[in-house]
Protein backbone atom coordinates (compact mmCIF):
# COMPACT_ATOMS: atom_id res chain seq x y z
CA UNK A 1 0.00 0.00 0.00
CA UNK A 2 2.71 2.42 0.99
CA UNK A 3 3.39 5.24 -2.24
CA UNK A 4 -0.55 4.56 -3.35
CA UNK A 5 -2.57 8.12 -3.20
CA UNK A 6 -5.07 6.28 -0.92
CA UNK A 7 -2.95 4.03 1.21
CA UNK A 8 -3.25 6.32 4.56
CA UNK A 9 -6.29 7.48 4.54
CA UNK A 10 -7.76 3.90 3.75
CA UNK A 11 -5.19 2.32 6.62
CA UNK A 12 -6.56 4.59 9.09
CA UNK A 13 -9.87 3.59 7.90
CA UNK A 14 -9.34 0.32 8.11
CA UNK A 15 -7.35 0.41 11.76
CA UNK A 16 -10.33 2.47 12.87
CA UNK A 17 -12.34 -0.31 12.12
CA UNK A 18 -11.05 -2.74 13.69
CA UNK A 19 -10.28 -0.52 17.25
CA UNK A 20 -13.80 0.79 17.29
CA UNK A 21 -16.19 -2.02 16.42
CA UNK A 22 -13.50 -5.01 17.29
CA UNK A 23 -11.64 -3.99 20.47
CA UNK A 24 -14.06 -1.83 21.44
CA UNK A 25 -11.92 1.20 21.55
CA UNK A 26 -12.68 5.01 21.67
CA UNK A 27 -11.32 7.56 19.06
CA UNK A 28 -9.45 10.64 20.69
CA UNK A 29 -11.62 13.42 20.22
CA UNK A 30 -9.38 16.22 18.11
CA UNK A 31 -7.08 13.44 16.94
CA UNK A 32 -8.59 11.68 14.16
CA UNK A 33 -5.28 8.92 14.25
CA UNK A 34 -5.60 8.10 17.74
CA UNK A 35 -7.60 5.90 19.56
CA UNK A 36 -7.72 4.76 23.42
CA UNK A 37 -8.24 1.21 24.20
CA UNK A 38 -8.82 0.12 28.02
CA UNK A 39 -5.16 1.93 29.21
CA UNK A 40 -3.52 2.26 26.20
CA UNK A 41 -3.55 4.80 23.07
CA UNK A 42 -2.41 3.83 20.03
CA UNK A 43 -1.02 6.29 16.87
CA UNK A 44 -1.85 4.94 13.27
CA UNK A 45 1.31 4.98 10.92
CA UNK A 46 3.51 2.26 11.95
CA UNK A 47 1.51 1.56 15.14
CA UNK A 48 2.72 3.50 18.65
CA UNK A 49 1.27 2.03 21.62
CA UNK A 50 1.77 3.49 24.86
CA UNK A 51 0.17 1.98 28.41
CA UNK A 52 0.75 -0.36 31.27
CA UNK A 53 2.87 -3.13 30.17
CA UNK A 54 0.77 -5.58 31.12
CA UNK A 55 -1.94 -3.74 29.01
CA UNK A 56 0.49 -3.37 26.11
CA UNK A 57 1.29 -7.42 26.62
CA UNK A 58 -2.58 -7.69 26.30
CA UNK A 59 -3.31 -6.06 23.25
CA UNK A 60 -1.28 -7.75 20.63
CA UNK A 61 -2.52 -11.14 20.64
CA UNK A 62 -6.13 -8.96 20.18
CA UNK A 63 -5.10 -6.99 17.31
CA UNK A 64 -3.35 -9.69 15.70
CA UNK A 65 -6.02 -11.60 15.50
CA UNK A 66 -7.41 -8.89 12.79
CA UNK A 67 -4.20 -7.54 11.51
CA UNK A 68 -0.65 -9.23 10.47
CA UNK A 69 1.57 -7.67 12.86
CA UNK A 70 5.22 -7.59 12.58
CA UNK A 71 7.90 -8.17 15.14
CA UNK A 72 7.16 -5.27 17.75
CA UNK A 73 10.53 -2.91 18.04
CA UNK A 74 11.69 -0.50 20.57
CA UNK A 75 10.66 2.56 19.90
CA UNK A 76 13.79 4.35 18.07
CA UNK A 77 14.04 7.39 15.27
CA UNK A 78 10.36 7.77 13.66
CA UNK A 79 9.33 10.82 11.29
CA UNK A 80 12.88 12.55 12.12
CA UNK A 81 11.73 12.49 15.96
CA UNK A 82 14.11 9.93 18.12
CA UNK A 83 11.93 8.21 20.98
CA UNK A 84 14.33 7.74 24.09
CA UNK A 85 13.22 4.92 26.91
CA UNK A 86 14.29 5.54 30.15
CA UNK A 87 12.94 4.29 33.75
CA UNK A 88 11.78 6.79 36.23
CA UNK A 89 9.42 6.26 39.10
CA UNK A 90 9.58 2.76 38.95
CA UNK A 91 7.95 2.80 35.36
CA UNK A 92 9.36 3.31 31.50
CA UNK A 93 9.04 6.59 30.22
CA UNK A 94 9.94 7.65 26.44
CA UNK A 95 11.56 10.86 25.74
CA UNK A 96 10.82 12.37 22.54
CA UNK A 97 13.26 14.97 20.92
CA UNK A 98 13.39 16.29 17.23
CA UNK A 99 16.78 17.75 18.05
CA UNK A 100 18.76 16.68 15.67
CA UNK A 101 16.17 17.31 12.86
CA UNK A 102 15.99 21.14 14.40
CA UNK A 103 19.72 21.40 13.88
CA UNK A 104 19.60 19.70 10.31
CA UNK A 105 16.75 22.14 9.45
CA UNK A 106 19.32 25.40 10.90
CA UNK A 107 22.11 24.13 9.05
CA UNK A 108 20.37 23.53 5.50
CA UNK A 109 18.45 27.00 5.73
CA UNK A 110 21.90 28.42 6.57
CA UNK A 111 23.75 26.10 3.94
CA UNK A 112 21.13 27.52 1.24
CA UNK A 113 20.41 30.92 2.34
CA UNK A 114 23.08 32.09 4.29
CA UNK A 115 23.32 33.14 8.01
CA UNK A 116 20.36 33.72 9.64
CA UNK A 117 19.86 37.58 10.08
CA UNK A 118 19.29 39.35 13.57
CA UNK A 119 15.30 40.38 14.06
CA UNK A 120 13.23 41.70 17.07
CA UNK A 121 10.56 39.30 17.74
CA UNK A 122 6.97 39.58 19.67
CA UNK A 123 7.28 36.12 20.76
CA UNK A 124 9.37 36.76 23.90
CA UNK A 125 8.81 35.04 27.00
CA UNK A 126 7.34 37.32 29.48
CA UNK A 127 10.16 36.48 31.94
CA UNK A 128 12.56 38.84 29.24
CA UNK A 129 9.77 41.40 29.22
CA UNK A 130 9.54 44.67 32.10
CA UNK A 131 8.41 47.81 32.16
CA UNK A 132 10.65 49.70 29.82
CA UNK A 133 10.50 46.65 26.76
CA UNK A 134 12.33 43.40 26.40
CA UNK A 135 15.32 42.81 28.39
CA UNK A 136 16.66 40.68 25.70
CA UNK A 137 16.79 41.14 21.46
CA UNK A 138 15.94 37.66 19.97
CA UNK A 139 19.10 36.52 17.60
CA UNK A 140 19.45 33.45 15.47
CA UNK A 141 22.47 34.03 14.07
CA UNK A 142 25.41 32.02 15.68
CA UNK A 143 22.87 30.54 17.92
CA UNK A 144 24.05 27.13 19.68
CA UNK A 145 21.17 24.64 20.18
CA UNK A 146 21.34 22.70 23.17
CA UNK A 147 20.09 19.10 22.82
Amino acid sequence: MYGHPTSGDDWTLYLDEVVVCRLQGDRVEGWPSLWHVKALNILVADLVVAGPETTISLFWPLLSEHIIVDAKEEPGRYLGRDHIMFEFNGGRRVHMSMCDYAVSAYELYEKQFGPLKIYDTPFLSEAALTTQGPRIQGNWQGAQLNC
